[in-house]
């Protein structure tokens, strides 16, 4: 790592392994507190510096996007449902894809998204409502799970799975499997060890999975066309973009040439949609509920706010903007329960970043879960705070110090949708009960080794109790 740096840097033998007994964000936690906010290890062969210095994550990030546009090696291997997602895809097909998803995030399609949600969401709070008339504690890792597969079903294809009525539709099964197939080894190898995964090639993303949604998504373009039938969803919003597909950076955009999205390419996005959203909404549900229901105070304040901004009785757009501190909890649950624990970079244009002298093909690892446990980016780090992100607060936050979404021009695109779905069906929920712990709650809460993503080892378990509302 000398060779590249011009200042001595803490160096780390192996980031970490998929064999090791610790949950991801407490190894990278660990390591912050012992080595500090920049350090330099490996991926397998592979040279990388670990940075959690919000100075230096501007230019990575932000001012020198350029030199770092790229996501790690994992991003060139794996199947093309996986190559094709706008998640791996790089340099200008990355910045075509980007413009697609654009017309989505306005506040028209927001509104319409927040209604669609709030029919998944409402039909989740009943249940959970009744569970609590019947003095039963609710299993809300379950019920949040199968509420954000609705949602993502219903935004992305307009299609009502119903899960949560143990509906049998032959879509659930293969998102299930496509779930199945990103948890545990194989994906953290993917990405902790790439060229591990290169030599064993253990394969992911459930090809009869994937398969089962590329015919899925193929019916759905079919009977759409043969019917001249549109919907207000991302699939149509894929359909009808006209997709300027250009390998070359130097090709002038009036002589790039224009065409539809390819049935692969469709199919890719839908996946990502659903392993990204599904896993983070999903856990950011249940957390945020766990973090209430532990600070019965703080949930006060949040079930006051709901309760002002519902005095019409319809959960709206508008509505969700008059509920700061519901979104305040929501980032503070996301701060101390990362989904991501680690993002990563690939320099592809050599710079100097603060005396680092960057070369192309060195990875930078930026470790969000410890930047978001350090306590000079957020005093008492280990309290749940979420008068931290309020409005009127937030130029005590450090620019770069919350990344929950990422930041700079390949930040979450689905940022906007994803806040509005755990916004709405929160406050579906929590108008209709407040939530409690009860003897079967994890306190306090642990988390599964072996794993990219953030996952609970057991599930989120609450007593609700119902409300009277007026």
């Amino acid at each position: 790592m000398e060779a590249v740096c011009k200042k001595a840097i803490p160096n780390v033998p192996f980031l970490f392994t998929p064999c090791s007994p610790q949950p991801l964000h407490e190894v990278l936690i660990r390591n912050y507190k012992e080595h500090g906010r920049i350090y330099g290890s490996y991926q397998g062969t592979k040279p990388i510096l670990v940075v959690g210095d919000t100075d230096i994550l501007r230019d990575v990030m932000v001012s020198k996007f350029k030199n770092f546009s790229e996501r790690a090696e994992a991003q060139q291997i794996g199947s093309d449902a996986w190559r094709n997602s706008i998640f791996t895809l790089s340099g200008a097909q990355w910045k075509k894809a980007r413009t697609i998803f654009t017309p989505a995030m306005t506040t028209i399609r927001m509104k319409a998204t927040v209604n669609k949600i709030k029919t998944i969401a409402e039909r989740m709070a009943s249940r959970i409502q009744e569970e609590a008339m019947q003095n039963k504690s609710s299993n809300m890792t379950e019920l949040f799970h199968r509420a954000s597969v609705d949602a993502t079903a219903v935004l992305n294809y307009s299609v009502d799975l119903n899960s949560l009525n143990g509906n049998d539709h032959p879509l659930l099964k293969c998102i299930d499997g496509l779930l199945m197939s990103t948890a545990g080894w194989k994906v953290l190898m993917l990405f902790m060890t790439p060229c591990v995964y290169k030599i064993l090639q253990p394969g992911f993303l459930n090809k009869s999975s994937t398969g089962m949604f590329k015919a899925f998504v193929s019916h759905l373009i079919d009977e759409r066309k043969s019917k001249n039938k549109k919907e207000d969803d991302f699939l149509q919003l894929f359909m009808d973009a006209d997709y300027e597909w250009e390998n070359s950076e130097e090709k002038q955009e009036q002589t790039a040439q224009k065409r539809k999205m390819t049935l692969d390419e469709i199919t890719a996005q839908g996946i990502l949609f659903f392993i990204a959203g599904v896993e983070a909404a999903s856990l950011t549900l249940a957390m945020t509920a766990y973090h209430l229901a532990l600070h019965p105070q703080l949930q006060g304040r949040v079930l006051a706010e709901i309760d002002k901004a519902l005095v019409q009785g319809e959960v709206t757009y508008d509505a969700l903007q008059e509920m700061p501190y519901l979104e305040a909890a929501i980032k503070e649950t996301m701060r101390l329960n990362t989904p991501d624990s680690v993002i990563m970079r690939l320099c592809t244009e050599e710079t100097t970043v603060s005396g680092i002298d960057f070369k192309p093909g060195m990875g930078v690892d930026i470790p969000f879960a410890a930047i978001h446990r350090d306590p000079e980016y957020f005093p008492e780090p280990e309290k749940f705070r979420p008068e931290r992100f309020l409005p009127e607060n937030k130029d005590s936050v450090k620019s770069l110090s919350f990344l929950a979404f990422g930041a700079g021009p390949r930040n979450c695109v689905g940022l906007r949708v994803g806040m509005m779905q755990v916004k709405a069906t929160l406050a579906c929920l929590l108008r209709r009960v407040r939530l409690e712990t009860c003897p079967e709650t994890m306190v306090p809460m642990r988390y599964k080794p072996r794993q990219l993503l953030l996952v609970t080892d057991g599930p989120v378990i609450l007593r609700p109790i119902a409300r009277l509302i007026s």
